[in-house]
């Protein structure tokens, strides 16, 4: 049967029929419609966090160096205000009120700039034209968020670890296993910790609801998860194993893989959109868009 090439449209004009190919891409959706679910690609998401780190390395190297500084600075200003404000407590006393006031300043300078580095991270994955004063968005629009998330991990690895080292000391079999409840619930809330920066940025959430979805990603893709902590714990070991390579690439290329993985997961559940550059989906739609247009 020989396809009509015309139509009448709705309002009486003669419009040109729809091809199949382009039928085809109705039935598909839109480009750049989410992907229907599926499963997460480890794999696949550490290959586009590594294309990233290499494609801007350069500000990476920069972002890296402005995160060490503002954090040292903050943890060494810190110590340095406790000892002059504790000098005449006890001994004991007195470094633990340094300690905590050098990890509020720590906190309170090293949170911005991480929502700033994931920020980059994001507009980068998303081949949103990343620029410097991205590094910013922590300072201004974020700065709420990201102090909240900082003070909120920093809090739980706290309290999770002092309960976990209280109960392990007092060497009752019935305490240890306590303990060891608290250890296994700090390790979790390690894991948790690995997507809160992503999802603060890329859905712009409060901090409290970024780590309610940050544990549901933990406990519904655990063995992918754990794969996640191992590679950041060893690029961590080997980073700063050598000083300067923590200093110049740890915290840039932390953001650019975790920002890829935790992409990945929500294009599993259909949340977020394919990747601008690789997604096989969004390739196909536009083949077969081309194909309509050429015929």
């Amino acid at each position: 049967m020989a396809r009509r090439m015309w139509q009448r449209g709705p309002d009486g004009e003669i419009v040109r029929a729809p091809t199949a190919p382009e039928e085809a891409v109705s039935a598909l959706g839109p480009v750049g419609s989410p992907r229907p679910p599926g499963r997460a690609h480890l794999g696949l998401a550490f290959r586009l966090g590594a294309r990233d780190t290499y494609d801007y390395l350069g500000t990476l190297l920069l972002q890296s160096f402005v995160w060490t500084v503002l954090v040292a600075l903050g943890l060494l200003g810190g110590q340095a205000a406790g000892v002059a404000l504790t000098g005449s407590l006890p001994p004991r006393l007195g470094a633990f009120l340094s300690l905590l006031l050098a990890g509020v300043a720590g906190v309170a300078l090293g949170s911005p700039i991480t929502a700033g580095i994931f920020r980059y991270a994001r507009n980068a994955a998303a081949r949103l034209e990343p620029e410097l004063f991205d590094l910013a968005w922590g300072f201004r629009s974020g700065f709420r968020r990201a102090l909240g998330l900082g003070a909120l991990q920093a809090f739980g690895v706290l309290l999770l670890a002092g309960n976990c080292y209280f109960y392990l000391a007092q060497r009752l079999p019935v305490l240890v296993v306590v303990g060891a409840a608290f250890g296994y619930l700090l390790a979790f809330w390690g894991l948790a910790c690995l997507y809160q920066w992503p999802l603060l940025v890329e859905q712009e959430l409060t901090p409290l609801a970024a780590a309610k979805k940050s544990a549901l990603l933990v406990l519904d893709n655990f063995l992918f998860t754990l794969a996640v902590g191992v590679v950041v714990l060893l690029l961590t070991v080997v980073c700063w194993a050598t000083v300067l390579g923590g200093a110049l690439l740890w915290a840039g290329m932390t953001a650019m893989l975790l920002t890829q993985l935790t992409r990945e997961l929500l294009r599993k559940y259909g949340v977020l959109g394919p990747d601008p550059t690789l997604d096989p989906i969004a390739g196909e739609t536009h083949e077969l868009r081309g194909l309509g247009h050429h015929e």
